[in-house]
């Protein structure tokens, strides 16, 4: 027999389920509220569009679900992932986003990628590891920074749109995921771009010798980075800041050694010419002094002999005229003498065959 408190019991036990069963097929909507910081860019598309493959590999329709607004509002609509129709049980329900949100982190990302673990981007040996044509390896690190402008972003999201990543909600655990970081610049960064450059600068430096490469390895990082920066450029990213770091450095300690000791010798190589050639300048500027002290000692002496000699050719020329004169006019060689007679009687010299006769020097007229 069913008494009262039994039937009681009974009906709270229909009620409750009844309650979740209720509870369980409850077809309501969630919201979320995504937040967009200014270094990003979102593109809201219809989840239903989203399956369309066609569609999302358009950059034209990219660049049409790009918006503006920093705040987005993403609605979950309930469905039944498991129906129960069993009393006391309910259906096992679940929330799926009426739209999906692609988020493009723009902020620049650099990259410094080093051998040492001391310094770079990662803790680890970064460095590219390169060869010469003589299967000589070594080391190089580079640093690039990356960027995407607001203009680029929906060429960055077409070109790089795999990399797509949720963003975790603690209070939407239990949801279809509606909201991606996607095109990353730092995925980017750390797998294309350095992909590039360590492919094209090992194809570079393989056809080169290692003399040639520490040569010349700044011109053909130059080159690379022109190529490499124009490449991703077209593809919604801007590479900035690209080039070599620290050098080359050899894998073998050893070669290392034999390069700082031909480098050392070399050295002293060049200041040993560098100190005999100052040594040869020294005595040719010392032989060019001396020559030119000569030349001038020269050139004085022809000097003073051709004053001499035209004193010379003057006097003879002046002894002729005046030679000349006096015997064309013999009156003058009296006058001569008696300009030169002193008034005392002749000096009659008889040392010689034949007397030589004085007449002196004339003394000063008195005037009378």
């Amino acid at each position: 027999m069913w008494n009262k408190k039994r039937l009681s019991v009974i009906g709270v036990f229909i009620g409750l389920s009844l309650v979740l069963t209720a509870c369980g097929n409850y077809n309501g909507t969630r919201t979320r509220q995504v937040i967009i910081q200014p270094s990003e860019t979102a593109f809201v598309i219809n989840a239903n569009e989203a399956s369309d493959q066609a569609k999302i590999q358009s950059q034209q329709y990219l660049e049409s679900k790009k918006v503006a607004a920093r705040q987005i509002q993403v609605t979950y609509d309930a469905f039944p992932i498991k129906k129960d129709n069993r009393m006391f049980h309910h259906d096992v329900m679940g929330y799926r986003p009426d739209n999906l949100v692609y988020i493009v982190e723009r902020g620049a990302q650099g990259r410094e990628w080093t051998q040492d673990g001391t310094s770079g981007t990662n803790g680890t040996n970064q460095a590219f590891k390169l060869e010469s044509n003589e299967a000589i390896d070594f080391y190089l690190g580079m640093t690039c920074t990356g960027q995407v402008t607001e203009v680029d972003a929906s060429n960055f999201l077409y070109n790089f749109n795999a990399n797509r990543v949720p963003v975790d909600d603690p209070n939407f655990k239990d949801v279809q995921p509606a909201v991606f970081t996607t095109a990353s610049v730092a995925a980017v960064m750390d797998n294309q771009v350095r992909n590039a450059f360590e492919a094209r600068l090992f194809a570079d430096f393989h056809n080169m010798t290692y003399n040639d490469i520490r040569l010349n390895a700044g011109n053909v990082i130059a080159k690379a980075t022109v190529d490499i920066t124009k490449d991703f450029e077209g593809r919604g990213l801007t590479l900035t800041n690209c080039g070599g770091q620290g050098g080359i450095a050899p894998t073998d300690p050893k070669i290392q050694q034999s390069i700082n000791d031909t480098y050392s010798n070399t050295q002293q190589n060049q200041r040993d010419q560098a100190t005999a050639q100052n040594q040869k300048a020294v005595a040719q500027a010392n032989l060019d002094a001396q020559t030119i002290k000569n030349q001038q000692a020269i050139s004085q002496a022809q000097n003073d002999a051709a004053v001499a000699k035209a004193r010379q050719d003057q006097e003879i020329a002046y002894q002729k005229q005046l030679a000349d004169l006096l015997k064309q006019n013999p009156d003058l060689t009296q006058y001569a003498l008696a300009q030169k007679w002193n008034g005392q009687p002749p000096q009659v010299t008889s040392q010689t065959s034949a007397p030589y006769v004085s007449v002196g020097t004339p003394t000063p007229s008195s005037g009378k």
